[in-house]
């Protein structure tokens, strides 16, 4: 059963990590000559949290590509988006 997650301060330290690693995403898409925007969506956008039980907490964020070199090369914009995330996330650990 999901309820509403209440906890404003884990919410505050959480919101700012993942700000953090959206943040150092696109940087590092720049890098690469992909201009995009992520943002927060769904229920946190609304700050209405929930969770399941005791398990994780899901937020979910949109990534709009706004420009790149090839946007014929779908697969290719996908492995850089995924292998972006992946470098910021191992510098934030």
């Amino acid at each position: 059963m999901y309820d509403y997650f209440y906890d404003k301060e884990f919410l505050k330290r959480a919101q700012r990590f993942y700000a953090s690693l959206v943040s150092r995403t696109e940087e590092i898409l720049r890098e690469k000559n992909i201009n995009s925007q992520m943002f927060l969506v769904g229920s946190g956008g609304r700050n209405m949290i929930t969770r399941n039980g005791s398990g994780p907490i899901d937020f979910d964020y949109n990534l709009n590509v706004i420009s790149c070199d090839d946007w014929d090369d779908t697969k290719g914009i996908k492995d850089k988006v995924m292998n972006a995330f992946n470098k910021a996330l191992a510098e934030e650990n």
